[in-house]
């Protein structure tokens, strides 16, 4: 297999801190494969499906899908079923990520460890991705700054943290089980057999992994996640308390209530009145 070589000079002048460009490929013209010297990328899909053949795996990709990718992956790319794969490609030099990594994740993980097989890969929801391109299609190669290179990527990071359902629920997970929670949150669905699909393993191996994880069942973990959502509803809109119990699929209020006040310490009514009080 043939492998070429980019560099970063090549696309990237010296005063020039981003590179951002919108990729089409087709089943009949894949990309040829290549690495990177001297700089890494994150790209999101827009539209269509396609494969991302990166370190000698075949990886799904479609709309949402963003993927951070290190200066040694090897990768290239197809679309598939006979339509078109666009994806926006963002490149930046190696210093770029030295500096981001030293100011903000000192001691903690970071998206572009060389150590782990495959690049991180998860699922941006429509608005997020759609937030992204919109900055791709503001983006002026011949006004760029530090600001809004940092901006732009700290942004992203945070997207991306947020498809992470580690973070609300308090362990470490498989990426495969994070990405797939964060999914099923940002899409309402908060059942076991949703979660199932979304994962394609079996609820047994799910609730294993999520035990030997959290200590805790599947149900327990998606109802805290149920009530992150009633708690931002609450705060943010305004819904009737009825309405948010429905919409998230409790029809029983007292069950909803003990809930809530398990995960939040207070009853709804009394978390919206508190969360509103600096309001006028």
């Amino acid at each position: 297999m043939s492998v070429t070589v980019l560099q970063a000079g090549s696309f990237l002048p010296t005063d020039h801190h981003l590179h951002v460009a919108r990729a089409h490929y087709r089943q009949t013209s894949p990309s040829e494969m290549h690495t990177h010297a001297g700089f890494a990328e994150v790209f999101w899909v827009e539209r269509g499906r396609g494969v991302h053949l990166v370190n000698n795996q075949r990886v799904t990709l479609e709309p949402g899908d963003v993927v951070l990718v290190r200066r040694q992956d090897v990768h290239g790319f197809a679309a598939v079923g006979g339509g078109e794969l666009a994806f926006v490609n963002v490149a930046f030099r190696d210093d770029v990520l030295v500096d981001l990594r030293r100011r903000y994740f000192r001691g903690r993980e970071w998206p572009w460890s060389a150590e782990a097989e495959l690049p991180v890969h998860t699922r941006l929801s429509p608005a997020a991705c759609q937030r992204l391109s919109h900055w791709a299609d503001a983006f002026s190669p011949a006004a760029q700054s530090v600001l809004e290179r940092d901006g732009f990527l700290i942004d992203l990071l945070r997207l991306i943290a947020d498809t992470q359902a580690s973070r609300f629920v308090g362990a470490a997970l498989p990426a495969w089980l994070g990405s797939a929670l964060a999914r099923q949150a940002a899409a309402g669905d908060f059942s076991v057999p949703g979660l199932a699909r979304a994962t394609g393993r079996s609820r047994e191996h799910i609730n294993r992994v999520v035990r030997s994880c959290c200590g805790r069942t599947t149900t327990e973990v998606l109802n805290d996640l149920r009530m992150d959502e009633a708690a931002r509803r609450l705060r943010m809109t305004a819904d009737s308390i009825t309405d948010i119990a429905l919409d998230l699929g409790l029809s029983n209020l007292t069950h909803f209530y003990r809930l809530f006040a398990a995960r939040m310490g207070t009853t709804p009514r009394r978390y919206r009145l508190r969360e509103r009080t600096i309001l006028p």
